[in-house]
């Protein structure tokens, strides 16, 4: 049965939508050693989760990137306020119109591809 899935690709909305599953359980399963309250409002980890976002989606997955991390940040800490929420929005912005997040450079994934080859 699963070599018949395979076969059968998701398209349009449920490729993104089964991107953004993906991508939360896989950076949840990272995070979660981090999901002490002294963590809430550390910007290192808000800008490494926001960093991990801009290097994992691209524009074809028509995926909000802003709205992928308001979700993982208030299912790591559990968090249900919308205050709490629209203050993590904030700093998310602030992050993105003063350019501090980086894109990891092609010469990383190239370097680290021939490390793992040999």
């Amino acid at each position: 049965m699963d070599k018949i899935l395979d076969l059968v690709p998701l398209k349009n909305r449920l490729a993104s939508d089964a991107k953004y599953q993906d991508i939360m359980e896989c950076l949840m399963e990272k995070l979660k050693k981090f999901n002490d309250v002294k963590y809430k409002t550390n910007p290192e980890l808000i800008l490494h989760i926001i960093t991990i976002i801009e290097n994992t989606i691209v524009r074809k997955d028509r995926i909000d990137k802003l709205q992928l991390a308001c979700d993982i940040y208030s299912q790591l800490f559990n968090i249900t306020e919308k205050s709490e929420i629209d203050a993590f929005c904030g700093i998310v912005h602030f992050l993105l119109d003063n350019k501090q997040v980086k894109k990891i450079t092609t010469m990383k994934y190239a370097m680290k591809w021939v490390n793992g080859f040999f």
